[in-house]
């Protein structure tokens, strides 16, 4: 089932707010990669929060596997970004990176 709060997704705003203020501080002090994870993090709360407030969430979209991928959730909406989908990927992409090292690194050996 799909799940409508105007009130979570007030909270969830107040949330994107202050991941992008992090966000534009750590910019500010040359660290792009915890910059970056801020952004994302900033833009799904705003997502989520027109989610919450027109087609609802499921839990696996607000909390699970589903929840990371900004083109996903945007399109659920049916709403239109002011930013280009390229940037939105451009972001997620970015976004994983400073979670997760490469796999396999770079120096593993490999197997004939």
């Amino acid at each position: 089932p799909r799940f409508k709060c105007n009130a979570l997704g007030d909270v969830e705003w107040q949330s994107a707010q202050q991941e992008l203020h992090v966000a534009r501080l750590l910019l500010e002090a040359q660290q792009w990669a915890a910059s970056v994870f801020h952004a994302q993090q900033a833009v799904e709360h705003v997502i989520k929060a027109a989610m919450l407030r027109t087609c609802g969430v499921t839990g696996d979209e607000f909390r699970g596997g589903e929840g990371h991928s900004l083109t996903s959730l945007l399109q659920r909406t049916g709403l239109t970004s002011p930013v280009a989908t390229e940037e939105l990927q451009r972001l997620s992409t970015a976004y994983l990176a400073t979670r997760y090292a490469p796999f396999p690194p770079p120096a593993a050996p490999s197997v004939p």
